[in-house]
């Protein structure tokens, strides 16, 4: 009923040969997302840190909030591996606003600006915050 291949000489080698192939698109598709993988994390990490940069430069102007005037510090630029960021604070305008006893405050509105240059492309974070002046 089965006949039986009486020579197999040949399938060994196209058994390895299917073998490799298959390991060899294992080993690529786990190296291209090792890459991807790599590739993300640096850029999570610069814009991490310009988050970083952004907040801290807003924290410190909070020693002037509740203050007659809001002095904004200059711009700056730091260094962190091999990325430069840019750190620009300045305002965007001023709001009145009147309380529930009629007396007038101010809002005082900072945008804090990052920009760097990673890989070829500029990138930017804006951070917003609103401090109070008297």
């Amino acid at each position: 009923m089965f006949r039986y291949i009486k020579d197999e000489k040949g399938f060994i080698l196209a058994d390895a040969m299917i073998g490799m192939i298959i390991i060899t698109t294992a080993l690529i598709a786990v190296l291209a997302a090792y890459t991807q993988t790599t590739r993300v994390s640096s850029t999570t990490t610069a814009r991490t840190h310009a988050t970083y940069l952004a907040q801290r430069t807003l924290e410190d102007l909070k020693r002037f909030d509740g203050g007659a005037v809001l002095t904004l510090p200059e711009q700056s630029i730091e260094r962190r591996e091999s990325v430069e960021y840019t750190i620009n604070a300045r305002t965007i305008n001023v709001n009145t606003v009147t309380n529930t006893d009629g007396l007038r405050t101010y809002l005082l509105p900072v945008q804090v600006t990052v920009t760097w240059q990673e890989k070829g492309q500029n990138n930017t974070l804006n951070m917003i915050s609103y401090y109070y002046i008297q």
